[in-house]
């Protein structure tokens, strides 16, 4: 006869549970739930982590394809004819799989600070909205900021009109750069953004090139913007210029505020857009003679 041991539900005449059999099935389950959760975190993670990455070198791609753009583009400058004017305006081009779109333009399209005339400097400062009043002053505080002396014109400002809370102290020498002009008293951001497009600090010339300048910055110089609708601006070299030249004086531009362009210094615009869309921008001032070059700035549009 079989005799069963001792035990608990033995003595009480009762078999095992089947709960306890549900109990571990039950944990069994939360656990692999607990690890799918946690698999499927770290596949996210992964994956999120990889479309980084990508994200990363596809602009960096399309950065060092900007930069590439960019040489060309200066390379073209060290190698066109002699006396040939080389700005152009959009030029596409195909770099490894990736499009190239460049912009060369002539600095002397653009007003210069430190040359330009007072009468084309009345005419920049007009055409941001303020009054001819205000104009002049600002006139008389851009001449004491780039001469050497101390003596403050009638409505200019020297070194007694810089308050110690000002961001500049005056320079008593010439810009440099035309982001300075944001530091000269009566300048503020929202006057500068407005003429920025407009100015430069390289050309070195009383008037602006019109062959090689901007719509906006023409009809700085034409008091009916209408005029220059009949004024082409799509091909710029020399017999262009003498043609654009022409027609602003027969619409009453004076001849002194225009110039001939630099064909040595220049804004190069590039943005390369590579095969997976990701678009970079680059803008550089460079100076340039018949055999070398020097950035005057290099900066990410």
């Amino acid at each position: 006869m079989l005799s069963l041991p001792l035990t608990k539900n033995n003595i009480m005449g009762i078999a095992p549970l089947k709960s306890e059999k549900g109990f571990v099935l039950v944990s069994v389950l939360w656990v692999i739930a607990l690890i799918s959760l946690i698999s499927l975190s770290i596949s996210s993670s992964v994956q999120n982590n990889a479309k980084i990455t990508r994200n990363y070198l596809n602009s960096v791609q399309a950065e060092h394809i900007a930069n590439a753009g960019a040489q060309i583009a200066i390379y073209k400058l060290l190698n066109r004819r002699r006396n040939e004017n080389t700005g152009f305006h959009k030029q596409i081009v195909t770099y490894h799989g990736s499009q190239i779109e460049m912009e060369i333009i002539d600095e002397a399209g653009k007003i210069d600070l430190n040359s330009a005339s007072t009468t084309l400097l009345e005419k920049l400062f007009i055409s941001s909205g303020a009054s001819r009043e205000r104009s002049l002053a600002l006139i008389d505080t851009l001449l004491d900021w780039r001469d050497k002396d101390s003596t403050a014109r009638p409505n200019g400002a020297e070194h007694t009109s810089y308050s110690s809370n000002h961001t500049a102290s005056i320079k008593n020498s010439k810009l440099e750069y035309k982001e300075e002009l944001a530091h000269i008293l009566g300048i503020s951001s929202k006057l500068y953004q407005k003429l920025s497009p407009h100015i430069t600090v390289l050309s070195n010339k009383r008037g602006v090139d019109p062959s090689n300048s901007s719509r906006k910055t023409l009809e700085i110089l034409v008091s009916d913007a209408t005029n220059l609708e009949e004024i082409s601006l799509t091909n710029n070299n020399q017999s262009n210029f003498r043609e654009i030249q022409s027609k602003l004086m027969k619409l009453g531009i004076s001849r002194r505020l225009m110039g001939s362009p630099t064909r040595s210094a220049y804004t190069i615009t590039v943005a390369a857009k590579t095969a997976s869309e990701v678009v970079f921008e680059r803008q550089i001032l460079s100076r340039l003679d018949r055999t070398s070059y020097a950035l005057h700035s290099w900066a990410a549009n």
